[in-house]
Formats: structure tokens, C-alpha cells, sequence
């Protein structure tokens, strides 16, 4: 499985599972563990492939990302995709995740 199919499954998960909170391994380390094995990878996925629905969603996890990565380019592709986002509350809500992770980055 590639780097995107891993990010769509992790994210799918989370969208359509109502349960995947209690699984072995819960939603968000998967889709932290998908967009942080590779962030460079990462960084593509946002400019190349991510939905606005799976934007929305990944708002959640982006101060997890900060902290576990320190990547403010990741960061600012996240948010730059994010910027995309057609329905304007999902854009705001995402947009806000994303520039309160800003400050989990300490480097």
C-alpha cells in the first residue's frame, strides 16, 4: 500500500466507522502514524490528493502532527489545502486546528 492509500484508509476510517475509537489502535495514531512516516510524502498528498472532507476531518489531529513532526511545512500545506476547503464553516474549522497547531512546533 503507498503512502496515499495508507493516508485515504487511516482517514476513511475515522469517517465512516463510528467504532474506530475502540479499536486496538484508534483512529488518529493511524492517520498520525500515515502522515508521519513519510512527510514529505505528506506534504503531496495535500497539494495532490486530499478531499476537503479529509482536510476537515485531519484538523483534528494537526497539533499531533506539529508535535510529533516540528514541520511547519507540513503545517502550511495543511493549511494551504485547507484554504481550498468549499463549504465555509469546514474551511474556518480547519483552518483554526491548523493555525492553533502552529504553536506546538518548538524549533
Amino acid at each position: 500500500m503507498d503512502v496515499f492509500e495508507r493516508i485515504h484508509a487511516a482517514i476513511h476510517e475515522r469517517i465512516t466507522n463510528p467504532n474506530a475509537n475502540y479499536y486496538e489502535i484508534p483512529w488518529w495514531e493511524k492517520e498520525i502514524e500515515a502522515l508521519t512516516i513519510d512527510v514529505a510524502a505528506s506534504i503531496r498528498f495535500f497539494e495532490q490528493e486530499c478531499t476537503d472532507e479529509e482536510i476537515w476531518w485531519l484538523g483534528e489531529i494537526a497539533e499531533d502532527l506539529a508535535e510529533k513532526t516540528q514541520s511547519r511545512e507540513l503545517l502550511q500545506s495543511m493549511r494551504s489545502r485547507a484554504e481550498l476547503v468549499q463549504d465555509e464553516r469546514k474551511r474556518e474549522e480547519a483552518l483554526k486546528d491548523i493555525d492553533d497547531a502552529f504553536d506546538f512546533i518548538t524549533a
